[in-house]
């Protein structure tokens, strides 16, 4: 099937949203209130990139997460500490993207809807799906549909407008993990490789690139990844007309850098 999504947004885990965000801002971005996710017992803050954004997300109250599963799966991955988590593809029409991922043999259940309010009162909601994959390469990828794309809280283009570059994925075996996007979406994966990170699977999407990274011949940093806290995403790559030199910082155990075009 060909490609039918691309990346919506990049979600981190936190501990305390805002303060993880106004990390960023400090360099530029700014940041929106986000709101609560009532069903789930959780809320977020984001941060506006161009055509997609960063989440930062967290639990308010631990008995509401307790009853359902996306709740719960924030939980489980909260006890790891705060960072990168994983991503969500967007997808405008989410019925056939399912079934095509059901006719390449995925399996993906049915979507649950989500909503949350934003702080001005108005009412974001959407489907979210969850595919079954290969857990070698930390928390699959989920997929959204927006009810209304027009609430979706991305941001536009301009000075100084930052847009998702490269989000690397630490892997047990980055090739199953590449193969599995390939068959899920119908991706072209190609092996190439990285000073920082060693030979990779490059999986490209339109609005940037993942980099799954590990195995045997991974750099000493990503073997480390690996080794303290397993697979899933550590590294978020923002890109725009900075007009100054690449900034790196670390929030929680994920490293993020902001680079000029």
């Amino acid at each position: 099937m060909a490609a039918s999504v691309d990346i919506d947004h990049v979600v981190a885990l936190s501990s305390s949203p805002a303060v993880d965000a106004a990390q960023l801002e400090a360099f530029g971005l700014a940041a929106l209130p986000g709101g609560r996710h009532a069903a789930w017992g959780t809320r977020n803050v984001v941060l506006p990139l161009v055509g997609a954004y960063l989440e930062f997300l967290a639990v308010e109250d631990r008995a509401i997460a307790a009853q359902s599963a996306f709740g719960r799966s924030v939980l489980s991955g909260l006890a790891a500490g705060d960072g990168l988590w994983r991503l969500a593809l967007r997808t405008e029409d989410m019925a056939a993207t399912i079934a095509a991922m059901h006719s390449s043999g995925v399996a993906c259940p049915d979507p649950v809807p989500g909503e949350r309010l934003r702080p001005d009162g108005t009412r974001l909601s959407w489907r979210l799906a969850f595919p079954e994959g290969p857990h070698d390469g930390g928390t699959p990828p989920m997929l959204i549909a927006w009810d209304d794309p027009a609430f979706a809280p991305y941001g536009q283009g301009g000075a100084g407008a930052l847009h998702i570059a490269r989000v690397a994925v630490a892997a047990y075996d980055p090739s199953s993990l590449a193969q599995w996007y390939e068959t899920a979406f119908g991706l072209t994966a190609r092996k190439t490789a990285q000073r920082d990170y060693g030979p990779l699977w490059l999986v490209p999407f339109a609005q940037g690139d993942l980099l799954l990274c590990g195995g045997a011949d991974a750099s000493p940093s990503v073997q480390r990844v690996l080794a303290a806290e397993g697979p899933g995403p550590f590294a978020l790559e923002l890109r725009g007309a900075l007009g100054g030199p690449r900034r790196d910082v670390t929030i929680g155990r994920s490293r993020y850098s902001l680079a000029d075009r």
